[in-house]
């Protein structure tokens, strides 16, 4: 006699159990299909990310319109860097008031990683360029 009084509540549980799950497995296609895909967006919208990184890695990150053709036309106008005019270019020294120690061994550079890629040749004198959608980080790396 007990147990056909259990066997509506353990149908119920099972049932309920069911629907959770359906539930679940619903909503998380749900989610995702309705997520905006960044890619979605044109390169026009997106502007340029600078991203600065100090000695501990604590980074600072803006998001600029694109209206300068090269990296040093951003820093400049935009009064993000101090730094000198050289026969090789502009060379900064400070960058978001972080200052490179150029006359400490080891000597102490700005590094420029342009999506994802270092820019292995000289970046301040050989001009990077810019384009709508670009990630430029800055990082002080040591020689």
């Amino acid at each position: 006699m007990i147990r056909k009084r259990r066997l509506p509540y353990i149908l119920g549980i099972l049932l309920l159990l069911i629907a959770v799950l359906l539930f679940a497995k619903w909503t998380s296609g749900w989610t995702q299909r309705d997520l905006p895909d960044v890619g979605e967006q044109s390169r026009d919208e997106r502007g340029i990310t600078l991203i600065v990184y100090d000695r501990d890695g604590n980074k600072t990150e803006k998001l600029y319109e694109k209206q300068y053709e090269y990296l040093n036309d951003l820093l400049i106008n935009e009064n993000l860097a101090e730094g000198e005019d050289t026969v090789w270019g502009f060379l900064p020294k400070k960058i978001l008031g972080i200052e490179i120690n150029d006359g400490a061994v080891p000597k102490e550079y700005w590094a420029i990683i342009k999506n994802g890629e270092e820019v292995t040749a000289d970046p301040w004198s050989t001009r990077v360029t810019l384009d709508d959608g670009d990630t430029i980080e800055l990082m002080i790396k040591t020689k």
